[in-house]
C-alpha cells in the first residue's frame, strides 16, 4: 500500500464527498463545498486526505483550539476499507495534534453506527457518558 497523508486541497472534494456519502456521513449543512474551503483557509491541516496513485481513498477532519480537540469524518473510500487506510489518517490526526501539544483528542460516534466503538476502542478510544449532540443554525 503506497498511502500518502497530506493535507486537502480544493480540488478533493469531489473525492470527500464521495467517501462521506458513501459511509453515509456527508451533511451538507456541513460538508458543503464553500465551508471546506474556509476550514482550510483558515486551518491548512484541519482536512487531512489518504491519496494513492492520485486518488482520494480517505479523509479526516481535525478541529482544535489549544483547549480541546476532536476528530470527525474518518471515512475510507468503500472498496478501500479493511485495509488501514482508516487506521494511518487517524493516526496521522493524532500525530498532527501531538505536535501542537495537545494531550487528548475526543470523537462522537452516531447510534446507528455502534459498530465503529470496536474500531475505536481497538485503537484506544475510550468511552464515556452519554450525549446527545444539538445544534443551532446562526
Amino acid at each position: 500500500m503506497s498511502i500518502k497523508i497530506r493535507s486537502y486541497t480544493p480540488a478533493d472534494f469531489p473525492s470527500v464527498k464521495e467517501n462521506l456519502s458513501n459511509a453515509e456521513m456527508y451533511e451538507e449543512n456541513w460538508d458543503n463545498e464553500k465551508n471546506l474551503n474556509e476550514k482550510i483557509k483558515r486551518n491548512p491541516d484541519s482536512i487531512l486526505v489518504a491519496e494513492e496513485d492520485g486518488k482520494v481513498v480517505g479523509n479526516i477532519f481535525v478541529v482544535e483550539d489549544g483547549w480541546g480537540s476532536w476528530i470527525f469524518r474518518l471515512a475510507v473510500n468503500e472498496n478501500r476499507r479493511k485495509e488501514g487506510v482508516g487506521t494511518l489518517l487517524l493516526q496521522s490526526a493524532e500525530n498532527l495534534l501531538k505536535k501542537r501539544g495537545i494531550k487528548e483528542v475526543a470523537l462522537l460516534i452516531e447510534k446507528k453506527k455502534e459498530h465503529l466503538k470496536d474500531f475505536y476502542g481497538k485503537r484506544g478510544y475510550k468511552s464515556f457518558g452519554d450525549y446527545t449532540l444539538m445544534w443551532h443554525e446562526l
